[in-house]
């Protein structure tokens, strides 16, 4: 697991959109617990990939926290086995499905 502090800027890929109310739910909580904790993917271009928590990491990023990585894994940008992953992951990202956190 890394600390915002090794990482310097962030580029977090979400898993998917999130909705108005949960947003405000999850927000109000947060206020109270502070920055989420979120399992991730590392990629190798210097992002990581989501494997949960978009609402917390949206609410962190208007909240103005920096949420804690959990790095499950990186993957190799050229082995066969993750290309459909990466591929996956610039489909969301053209989306607009990615957030992007400061050093603390």
């Amino acid at each position: 697991m890394g600390t915002p502090s090794e990482m310097g800027t962030m580029k977090i890929i979400l898993l998917n959109k999130t909705t108005d109310s949960r947003l405000a739910e999850i927000r109000s909580e947060m206020q109270t617990l502070g920055a989420p904790v979120i399992q991730c993917f590392e990629l190798e271009d210097g992002k990581y990939m989501a494997t949960e928590g978009s609402h917390r990491l949206t609410a962190a990023k208007e909240l103005g926290l920096t949420p804690i990585l959990d790095v499950i894994d990186k993957f190799d940008k050229d082995d066969p086995d993750t290309e459909k992953f990466y591929a996956d992951a610039r489909r969301r990202e053209s989306k607009g499905l990615v957030l992007e956190f400061e050093d603390a």
